[in-house]
């Protein structure tokens, strides 16, 4: 089983079930409470365990009832826990979390004793360092801790894997500075430049809206969603800054400009930004950036949720996560609302017998990409294999070699049968090699082939499932009643 430990925080968590979250400075009642243990080093350390892994634990809890009881739940899972260590200066760290009916959250936590592991206890446990495989760490527990551990676990030779989560500022209030960033544009080149992660610098994206500049700022690490973006723009229509536009407006080309000091410019902030401290970003000067950049103090913006969800990221409604892939829309619905009908003149008489404007909608289905789709789901290296339900025909007949009379014979009768049952039937008469038929029938992906050959004088055809690509004899009299019970 592979050796894992895991660096990080255990806290006590109260967890409180709502209807819904209260509003600053009210009070919601009915909720339901459960305490258990939590904090991510925690939690990792149990997933880790129950996918049958053989764990490890450094952490730190207060010498207190909550941490003795944190100790005794991780030592029932059978995590090791002779690297928590117990201070008499901090209680266990604590997290209150409400949560509503759509598992929407809120949580605030009292770090406690986790503020209290430092890298000299993470050194004292260099055994444990040095018999992991896997070394896991987040940043509930002071960054300078989490990389003694990590540079630990890497000179020994395993494998190092940092949750960010949750991403920490730098704690004290600097004021913006200035400082030269010459030919570096993008968060790639911006993150090589600095050393620092994406997560902390503010992207800032121009857009024309009505003929206003308007700036979209996210994370580094985040990408717009422009359906968001409209939405936060009331479905006004946007489109990319241009660089003069840009550079009249602000002072600088795209890749160094930033929402400090703007005026004039109305300022559309992601979610993600709230709360942020100490942050990098452009400098509205050609070459320059800013460090120490905080949201709400340095400049004030509107939020609202404007980046795009990524693979792996929790459901908000149960403990799944996101899976992120591409698709193809066979069907759409669309709400058009009032605007066209409004153009129109479009009216009805309501229930009432008062003219009223229609509200319109739109729908359509893809009939060529519905085929597409299954092409896409059904296929092999040789071709497609359609479903009886959209396929041109359901079986293919083929007779390997139309001069021997036998098989010639054989096969019209068969086409001749499959007709009258209702089997739609192609029938492939073409003066080719079977390999060239067999080839074709593979190609197109009509579900069923049978294939009339030198079996007849044994009384037998071949029955193949194009998409298995299994194959069998049946009985020349039984074949076209085995197609149909195959058809249903």
């Amino acid at each position: 089983m592979p050796r894992v430990l895991v660096i990080g925080s255990a806290n006590v968590d109260f967890t409180m079930a709502l209807a819904r979250l209260p509003r600053p400075g009210e009070t919601v009642t009915n909720g339901t409470l459960l305490v258990d243990r939590g904090g991510k080093g925690a939690n990792q350390a149990v997933a880790a365990r129950r996918l049958g892994a053989d764990v490890r634990l450094i952490a730190c809890v207060g010498d207190d009832a909550s941490g003795r009881e944190v100790r005794a739940a991780l030592d029932a899972e059978g995590i090791g826990t002779a690297g928590i260590v117990t201070s008499a200066a901090a209680a266990t760290g604590t997290a209150l979390i409400l949560v509503d009916r759509e598992g929407r959250n809120q949580i605030a936590v009292a770090p406690g004793a986790n503020r209290a592991l430092t890298p000299e206890h993470v050194r004292a446990r260099a055994d444990d360092i040095a018999w992991a495989e896997v070394v896991l760490a987040s940043c509930e527990v002071p960054l300078e801790t989490v990389r003694a551990g990590l540079e630990l676990a890497r000179r020994h030779g395993a494998l190092t894997i940092l949750n960010p989560a949750p991403v920490p500022d730098a704690a004290d209030d600097r004021s913006p500075e200035p400082f030269d960033t010459p030919g570096v544009r993008t968060i790639e080149e911006l993150m090589r430049f600095t050393g620092i992660g994406a997560a902390y610098f503010i992207k800032t994206l121009a857009y024309v809206v009505e003929g206003q500049l308007v700036l979209a700022l996210l994370r580094g690490d985040h990408e717009l969603n422009e359906t968001k973006f409209a939405d936060a723009l009331g479905g006004r229509p946007f489109r990319p800054a241009h660089p003069d536009e840009i550079r009249q407006q602000l002072g600088a080309q795209a890749g160094f400009i930033g929402p400090v000091g703007v005026r004039g410019v109305r300022l559309l902030a992601d979610e993600a930004l709230r709360g942020r401290r100490n942050l990098i970003t452009g400098a509205n000067q050609d070459d320059r950036h800013l460090r120490n950049v905080t949201p709400d103090r340095d400049f004030q913006a509107e939020y609202a949720d404007l980046r795009t969800v990524r693979t792996g990221e929790g459901c908000p409604a149960c403990e799944g996560e996101l899976i992120v892939s591409k698709a193809i829309e066979i069907g759409h619905i669309f709400k058009l609302g009032r605007r066209y009908a409004e153009a129109l003149g479009a009216r009805v008489l309501d229930a009432q017998g008062r003219e009223v404007t229609l509200i319109m909608g739109s729908y359509g289905i893809g009939v060529e990409r519905i085929l597409t789709a299954a092409i896409e789901q059904n296929h092999d290296a040789d071709g497609m294999f359609l479903p009886v339900s959209i396929a041109p025909f359901q079986v293919l007949l083929t007779p390997t070699n139309l001069n021997e009379t036998p098989i010639r014979e054989v096969a019209e009768r068969l086409y001749a049968e499959l007709q009258a049952a209702g089997i739609e039937v192609l029938y492939d008469d073409r003066d080719e090699r079977p390999g060239v038929k067999f080839k074709d029938a593979d190609l197109i992906g009509i579900p069923y082939r049978i294939t009339v050959g030198r079996k007849v004088q044994d009384g037998n055809v071949e029955l193949l499932t194009r998409s298995t690509r299994s194959s069998r004899d049946a009985s020349i009299s039984q074949v076209v009643p085995e197609l149909r019970k195959l058809l249903g």
